[in-house]
């Protein structure tokens, strides 16, 4: 968290960490701690976006923690993604080219098939990540969790 917010090589890596922010009483860790101890936490990762995809804040009113799972669905990965949408790839085909829908569920690469435009592999990447993100609000336990996950829905 501290690296992400004020770690010069990070920010140049990871721009969309620009502006982020610390909670005055996390720069002290035993506050940190205290507020981890208090949390579900075991296994999890530190979260400022589920709850509010706008937050820039590190902070307890604004952080949970989450699975890798649920973290994962909050990547859009920008930099890597080139002209297509979010799940949707080229692939240059003899004759004609196609587009393939993928992505990541349960920890596992998916591939969702090949469609002939961008709009069909988006939609059926949209399709695939909806219900997967359905999937893991039903099992979710904690109810901050569970209703910022079917937000997303």
């Amino acid at each position: 968290m501290i690296v992400r917010c004020f770690d010069v090589k990070i920010l140049k890596k990871y721009p969309t960490y620009t502006g982020t922010t610390i909670d005055e009483s996390w720069k002290t860790f035993s506050n940190f701690k205290k507020w981890m101890q208090s949390q579900k936490w075991q296994g999890k990762q530190l979260d400022k976006d589920l709850l509010s995809w706008s937050n820039k804040h590190y902070g307890p009113d604004t952080c949970l923690f989450i699975s890798q799972a649920q973290n994962s669905l909050l990547t859009l990965r920008n930099s890597k993604r080139g002209d297509y949408p979010l799940g949707v790839s080229k692939v240059n085909r003899i004759k004609q080219p196609r587009y393939i829908a993928s992505g990541t569920f349960y920890g596992k690469p998916t591939h969702l098939g090949y469609f002939k435009t961008v709009d069909e592999a988006a939609e059926a990447y949209k399709t695939a990540k909806l219900n997967y993100i359905k999937e893991l609000a039903e099992v979710e336990q904690d109810p901050r969790i569970k209703q910022a996950l079917l937000a997303l829905h």
